[in-house]
């Protein structure tokens, strides 16, 4: 028996409009519908955030392999995980009072967990522009950590540009991979916040982990491939990242010492 779409009044057969994707059955609004929607539609708690998290810690690189050959209806969107995680860190961050940055008058230094970059920059008696970096940074952390994808995904490209996957899938793998990240920081802001751990100490954890989160992560993605070609392409990917992050800070140093000297 045909369906009328109540939402674009196409005729159909089955369970939704092959016009629009609406539902064939609307259900009374509720507060159980209510619930649903908000389960499905803002953070598909039922096949979505939970699912993907748990596999990036079951099973990392078979989740990201299995996106990347089309099986993508249960996981959460890997751009959203890390906008979402990203804000979550920052403001628990906020609420916390635990600095992403620390600032003086004539210094600044962007540690971020070791989630953005290391960075510090001394000039003159004050740093106009350098100040409005770190605010930009701590008001919009969610937008830095995307602005640093590319990066990422630069690096881990080069180092495996042999194995097939384009610029756009490693794009892909790295913000899965970020939110691996997000979630291994958001673990540890706990210790930070009863002093468990130093700063310091707490990003050398963090470091230490997304190290083997990283080679784990690989070896089941390129699992048919030698496990040593997989390492040391890993430790090439770490190499080319280190250079292109270090390239970047000191074009900004550059940048924030020209400013300065104008």
């Amino acid at each position: 028996m045909k369906t009328t779409c109540k939402n674009c009044n196409t005729s159909f057969n089955g369970n939704f409009c092959f016009t629009c994707g609406q539902p064939a059955k609307t259900e009374r609004l509720d507060v159980h519908s209510v619930w649903h929607d908000i389960q499905h539609g803002l953070l598909h708690i039922d096949k979505g955030i939970l699912y993907t998290v748990k596999l990036l810690f079951t099973r990392p690189g078979q989740s990201i392999r299995a996106y990347l050959e089309g099986k993508r209806v249960k996981h959460f969107k890997p751009l959203s995980l890390v906008i979402i995680l990203a804000t979550i860190y920052a403001l628990l961050n906020h609420y916390l009072h635990i600095e992403l940055i620390e600032k003086s008058d004539n210094h600044l230094s962007i540690r971020s967990f070791g989630l953005g970059f290391q960075f510090e920059a001394t000039q003159g008696e004050n740093l106009p522009l350098a100040g409005i970096i770190s605010d930009f940074i701590e008001s919009h952390f969610a937008l830095f950590q995307l602005i640093f994808l590319p990066f990422y995904s630069a690096a881990t490209w080069l180092a495996f540009r042999k194995a097939g996957h384009n610029y756009i899938e490693h794009l892909v793998i790295n913000a899965f991979l970020r939110g691996q990240a997000l979630l291994i920081a958001l673990g540890l802001l706990p210790f930070v916040y009863f002093k468990i751990f130093t700063p310091e100490i707490s990003s050398g954890v963090f470091t230490i982990s997304q190290i083997i989160c990283f080679l784990w992560a690989f070896l089941q993605i390129y699992s048919g491939r030698k496990k040593s070609w997989v390492v040391l392409r890993s430790i090439l990917a770490i190499v080319y990242l280190f250079v292109i992050l270090l390239s970047v800070i000191l074009i900004i140093i550059l940048v924030i010492n020209l400013f300065d000297m104008i």
